[in-house]
């Protein structure tokens, strides 16, 4: 063979060698561990980076539209994947001891950036907050141990989780985290979520509520408690649970006048978000007619959870105004607003009232009104409901609601 043919020739056996490894492709290579330091990088990069409109930015994953535990799953596989992490989980459609991982190769046909958005989609389709269990344990609190990167969650009777972006210096959590219908963009909240939310069924370990954080690889399929960091001590809490872990958090303890301030504000946030999501309950029930919904679409279009969060946190705007000496320890500015709304239908209507909700084009409610409809348990969480029932102006059920299931 002549020097022409033989260089020919390993051309050729190169690019034979690259087609076959890229025909076993890895959705992406390992070439880290995860480690502490490894750790830190990610509660930075969750801290600096993570927030509602990720995935509205151009990416692998520009434009997926995710729930609550799509949004924890997501945000490990995103890091992972930039920085040659693994990413392993149980795999959920198994009893067996079989992962999920990085290392699959049924998309070796693909672009990487394809690879990694048809992995996440993978990950969305099998993952849950059910399985969220067997590749998280609940650790310890204090900043050691709880922070950004790290999640919460309720029991499986409630059905939803959050991810932590970071911990205020005052303790309280501000999250970010998907619901569903599933949308591309996120919310946000700076608020612990109401305790009968998270426990339904009591502050117990085995119910797998709580605070938790990722498994390493290694540490998938293993006894929780064998999991190096693994801790009970939020089921331990002795008081109200919330304040709690917001003492063991904090920094700086947290002002009558922050508390109140930072509650009124997501009370006005939980209103507002609420608007879209009726608008598109209420057409999606006009679009189908007579007929009722499935399951699946009674569950994307219901808001039983959403108005229960929003309830609580009416609630507890209604306690901080109380333990701040019935506003006496609040500024006259924030003593007014807070009287405003817990003053019901009875505050005045102005053009300047603060957080007009206007629930439909051109038709709007005070925060006040908002408060009173759902204290009073008037805002109707039935899909098959109208609009004026959905927003208290009228009593549910209706006649179709009261023909349909309810799920």
């Amino acid at each position: 063979m002549n020097i022409r043919s033989l260089k020919r020739f390993s051309v050729l056996l190169v690019a034979s060698l690259l087609s076959v490894k890229a025909a076993h492709a890895a959705v992406w290579e390992t070439t880290q561990t995860w480690t502490p330091a490894w750790e830190e990088r990610y509660q930075d990069w969750v801290k600096t980076n993570w927030n509602k409109l990720y995935f509205t930015q151009s990416g692998p994953l520009q434009g997926l539209v995710l729930d609550c535990a799509d949004t924890v799953y997501t945000m490990r596989v995103l890091f992972s994947s930039m920085n040659g992490l693994p990413f392993v989980i149980k795999d959920p459609t198994t009893s067996s001891a079989n992962v999920i991982s990085n290392e699959l190769t049924r998309f070796d046909n693909k672009t990487p950036d394809e690879r990694i958005r048809s992995f996440a989609k993978l990950i969305m389709s099998v993952a849950s907050t059910a399985s969220l269990p067997n590749d998280t344990y609940p650790v310890a609190i204090s900043r050691a141990t709880l922070g950004s990167g790290s999640l919460l969650m309720t029991d499986r009777a409630s059905h939803h989780s959050w991810t932590i972006k970071y911990f205020s210096d005052t303790g309280i959590p501000f999250l970010v985290f998907g619901s569903r219908p599933a949308k591309t963009e996120l919310y946000e909240r700076f608020e612990y979520p109401s305790v009968d939310f998270l426990f339904p069924n009591g502050i117990r370990a085995e119910t797998n509520a709580g605070f938790r954080s990722f498994r390493h690889p290694e540490y998938i399929g293993k006894k929780v408690y064998d999991v190096p960091g693994y801790s009970l001590e939020q089921y331990q809490i002795v008081g109200k649970w919330a304040r709690g872990i917001q003492k063991k958090m904090q920094q700086v303890e947290e002002t009558a006048e922050q508390r109140t301030v930072r509650i009124l504000n997501e009370s006005c946030k939980g209103a507002f978000e609420r608007v879209s999501v009726i608008a598109d309950g209420v057409t999606f029930n006009e679009k189908i007619g007579g007929r009722c919904m499935t399951s699946s679409e009674y569950d994307d279009n219901s808001t039983p959870s959403r108005d229960g969060r929003l309830k609580s946190t009416f609630q507890e705007l209604a306690d901080s105004y109380r333990d701040a000496n019935n506003g006496g320890q609040l500024s006259a500015n924030t003593r007014k607003l807070v009287e405003a709304v817990l003053s019901g239908s009875r505050a005045p209507r102005t053009p300047d009232s603060f957080c007009m909700i206007e629930y439909t084009p051109g038709q709007t409610l005070t925060l006040g009104e908002v408060y009173e409809r759902s204290i009073n348990d008037q805002l109707s969480n039935n899909p098959h409901d109208s609009l004026a029932m959905r927003w208290g102006f009228e009593r549910g059920p209706s006649a179709k609601a009261r023909s349909c299931p309810v799920y």
